[in-house]
């Protein structure tokens, strides 16, 4: 048998054709368990951070949702074999998903001090792999029929761990027949991600130039480059090669440099790094652009 599911995304359709054994062998249902129908991307990630959004297709009225079994929405290691089923012991380390009865599972282990409610046909399913977290997230949106107005209940994040793998391929694995699915949504977060590491290690370094721990202070600005070099922000990037410079001078002599402003906004009130990120990236930029007028 088998089964004709569909990917959408901006306006270009994918169909894909995926064998399935839903045939009923007496008394043994290993068939059913060792080959599942997957639908799957066949970009391989292997690096940043990655989300994608589904829905699976609402069922018509007069069909049951135990007519398809189960349904997993997740990642798995582009060396596991994508038509076996996800919820095996042989999976685990290879496979991450959200499974439509409930749970977060890395292969046939639940995630730990961990529950998640079930989904349904509808439901707009959010998966979210971080390279850099090692971390699967998944999250729900239901919509919801009122008497106004559609509204929507949304999830919180339900997050696995130790995603140590190092490249993965996005899919959605059905047991039995299914309506099929319908990716809504891509996104590669990887530049929004870097971007907000930069500037927290930003402020984690002039928190440091404060306490005058150079060494930490240099870290933090390196890494802070080097996140701000991923995120593609060339004035970012140069703003802290030059804290980066100014640091290691401190370091070496133990004061500024005569004449230099790079950290003239630090006072001697304990600074919060975060914000302190923020804005020594305001006033950096303004003094940059002061000085390309001159």
């Amino acid at each position: 048998m088998f089964f004709l599911l569909m990917l959408a995304l901006g306006g270009s359709r994918l169909w894909v054709t995926a064998s399935g054994c839903a045939e009923k062998s007496s008394g043994d249902w290993d068939h059913r368990r060792k080959h599942s129908p997957v639908v799957a991307s066949r970009q391989i990630l292997k690096q940043g951070k990655h989300m994608y959004r589904v829905q699976i297709i609402p069922l018509e009225r007069d069909r049951a949702i135990a007519t398809h079994g189960q349904i997993r929405v997740g990642f798995f290691h582009t060396v596991a074999d994508a038509k076996a089923s996800w919820d095996t012991s042989d999976m685990i380390g290879q496979s991450w998903y959200y499974r439509s009865i409930g749970n977060v599972y890395d292969g046939s282990r639940v995630a730990p001090n961990l529950v998640a409610p079930g989904f349904e046909p509808g439901d707009i399913i959010t998966a979210t792999v971080n390279f850099e977290d090692r971390t699967a997230s998944f999250s729900k949106r239901r919509v919801l029929a009122t008497t106004e107005r559609p509204a929507e209940e949304q999830s919180r994040d339900f997050t696995i761990h130790g995603v140590d793998v190092n490249q993965v391929r996005f899919g959605v694995q059905f047991e039995r027949q299914c309506p099929g699915v319908v990716l809504r949504d891509y996104e590669d977060q990887t530049a929004d991600d870097a971007l907000y590491r930069g500037k927290g290690f930003k402020g984690y370094g002039l928190m440091h130039i404060q306490r005058k721990e150079w060494a930490d202070a240099i870290h933090c600005f390196k890494k802070a480059g080097t996140w701000f070099h991923n995120a593609g922000d060339r004035a970012l990037r140069k703003q802290a090669a030059e804290m980066l410079r100014e640091a290691q001078i401190m370091q070496d002599k133990g004061v500024g440099t005569l004449g230099s402003q790079t950290f003239d906004m630090i006072g001697s009130a304990p600074i919060n790094p975060m914000v302190a990120g923020f804005a020594a990236e305001d006033q950096m930029l303004a003094g940059d652009a002061e000085q390309d007028d001159a």
